[in-house]
């Protein structure tokens, strides 16, 4: 059984409040991803290292790019 109701869609975009907004994340953020996900390397290697070997020590730009196309790709419908 899933989790989500069939046909679900998730929202492509939610304006908050604050201005801000929220999206799915893209390739195209790995500028911010990058330096969060290294950031928090400790903590995440904790949860997926032994099982995914992510993230390691020395992520580039490169294999983060590819690693958010892989998230990106599901979520574009186009």
């Amino acid at each position: 059984m899933a989790w989500l109701p069939d046909g679900f869609a998730h929202p492509l975009r939610v304006d908050l409040p604050t201005g801000h907004h929220l999206r799915p994340i893209r390739a195209d953020d790995v500028d911010l991803d990058l330096p969060a996900v290294m950031g928090s390397r400790e903590r995440l290697w904790s949860i997926y290292g032994e099982a995914w070997g992510w993230p390691p020590v020395g992520m580039t730009a490169e294999a983060d790019r590819a690693d958010l196309g892989r998230v990106d790709r599901p979520a574009r419908r186009e």
